[in-house]
């Protein structure tokens, strides 16, 4: 039997995140009157609209974008362009908006029965939270790896930057390591805004306090350029992304995001799906990273064609609809979601680098045609206490079979309960992988019991201690001292 294989770790990519703002400005119509908010209409023009919205986000308050606006598609110094020499390589993207001064709230307008009205074409990322989008080669004032943020660049012996997967191109001359700075105390909302084909990401957040993103929806995230070496990820696209990563990820601020963190009623369709031909990459749909967040809670969203379109074609890039890794301070909430089609993942709660406790709970979603519908997963010691409760996980048949329906790796003292399990899997349904002590209970295998098919259940050699009750399903064990009470082999 071929097991679930492990992921690795270019899984990991750190994450920025994305807010609409609004401003007063020359072609612009806007309306501010004491505390009333700023009206930015789109020109659909970028040299015209990421001015205008940066002017009114660094103001604070409500924004509120109307029309259609273009943010374009410059790359600006987080991404890596072959070629392109220092000191150009450290230029301020402008294709971004940058929230870092104040408060904001960007609201985009909607039509009598809910429809988005406001659309932001483009971006690379559309919206950035807790960076000016400013590097430098002298270390600022402040705390690294707190206030300032390093990054350093791989050289070969001839100075030239070394990527990812391409090797060695010209690049760099100059100094190879470079800072940025994170401003930690701004919070932001972004709410009821369109966002159409954004590159490389469409929100990101690398600091901040409370950051709130509802209602958006983001289409058709595309190719955004590379990064370096050592930030693991060669190419990404990620439609919503929570994130602070040291020494990963520009702009390389870890962990900075200390408040509440909520995606909410967002729709994402169709993330990293084109064919990249020459270099590997990741697509994600929301994401939380490193956060050090006191709350986050992924809730109501509804997630489409991660890393393949409907009809099966897609990118091979590593594909996963939510990601949660690491350094959260209350347990996650990611509940009541739709997702369907993800090329690998649907939702994967991954311990990187420290284990954060509680683990998150993970209920009430429901997820087909992925490929594995819940993967736990830890690279440094075992994780504890996770909830994954009442989730339905199927294959409708339309896109082949997927693996397995949850994958369980190093996980202990957790509770699997009432799942609902359906569809053709080519791997047993539920495997836990050298993972002790959990607990799973009312289980529901639905599968036909007509043709022979892979065990509900499976426990690897390296697993002990754990227990499963239920009506239904079959178990191959290999483990030590688990205990299985399966009353029937399936179909109830």
């Amino acid at each position: 039997m071929r097991l679930p294989v492990r992921m690795t770790g270019r899984s990991i990519v750190a994450f920025s995140f994305l807010i609409a703002v609004a401003v007063v400005f020359a072609f612009h119509s806007v309306a501010v009157a004491g505390a009333k908010p700023t009206v930015v209409v789109g020109m659909n023009n970028f040299e015209d609209d990421v001015p205008a919205v940066q002017s009114a986000v660094d103001q604070g308050g409500t924004v509120i974008l109307r029309g259609t606006f273009d943010f374009g598609t410059h790359a600006g110094n987080h991404i890596i362009v072959p070629g392109r020499t220092y000191p150009h390589q450290d230029e301020k993207g402008r294709s971004t908006v940058f929230i870092h001064k104040k408060d904001v709230r960007i609201l985009g307008e909607t039509g009598k029965m809910g429809e988005l009205l406001t659309v932001v074409k483009n971006g690379m990322p559309a919206f950035w939270i807790g960076w000016d989008g400013e590097v430098s080669r002298e270390m600022p004032s402040g705390t690294l790896g707190v206030d300032v943020g390093q990054e350093t660049f791989p050289v070969d012996a001839e100075g030239r930057v070394n990527y990812r997967d391409t090797g060695s191109e010209p690049g760099y001359t100059g100094p190879q390591t470079r800072y940025a700075r994170a401003f930690q105390n701004v919070s932001s909302t972004i709410e009821t805004i369109f966002f159409d084909s954004p590159k490389h990401g469409g929100i990101k957040a690398a600091a901040g306090r409370d950051i709130f993103i509802i209602g958006n929806t983001f289409s058709k995230v595309q190719f955004g350029g590379l990064v370096h070496l050592n930030n693991f990820a060669g190419a990404t696209h990620i439609a919503a992304a929570f994130g602070g990563v040291g020494m990963f990820y520009a702009p390389f601020l870890y962990p900075t995001i200390t408040g509440n963190i909520v995606a909410e009623r967002n729709i994402v369709d169709d993330v990293g799906t084109e064919v990249i031909n020459t270099h590997w990459g990741e697509c994600f749909g929301i994401v939380s990273l490193f956060t050090n967040a006191a709350a986050v809670r992924i809730e109501g969203n509804e997630i489409r064609n991660v890393g393949r379109q409907a009809d099966g074609t897609g990118s091979g890039a590593f594909a996963a609809s939510i990601l949660m890794a690491d350094n959260y301070k209350a347990s996650p909430l990611v509940a009541n979601n739709i997702i369907y089609n993800s090329s690998l993942i649907g939702i994967y709660d991954l311990v990187g680098i420290t284990l954060p406790a509680p683990g998150p709970t993970i209920k009430h979603n429901k997820l087909v045609n992925c490929m594995i519908g819940i993967m736990t997963e830890s690279w440094g010691a075992p994780m504890n206490a996770r909830l994954i409760h009442q989730n339905l996980i199927s294959q409708d048949g339309l896109l082949g079979s997927g693996q397995s329906c949850i994958v369980a790796s190093w996980l202990n003292a957790s509770l699997i309960r009432a799942n609902t399990f359906k569809g053709d899997y080519t791997e047993p349904l539920v495997a836990l992988l050298a993972s002790s002590n959990n607990v799973l209970l009312e289980n529901r295998d639905l599968r036909s019991t007509d043709l022979p098919e892979s065990p509900t259940y499976f426990l690897d050699g390296s697993s002990s201690g754990n227990l499963i009750m239920g009506t239904s399903g079959t178990a191959q064990d290999l483990g030590t001292d688990n205990k299985i009470f399966l009353h029937s082999p399936g179909g109830n």
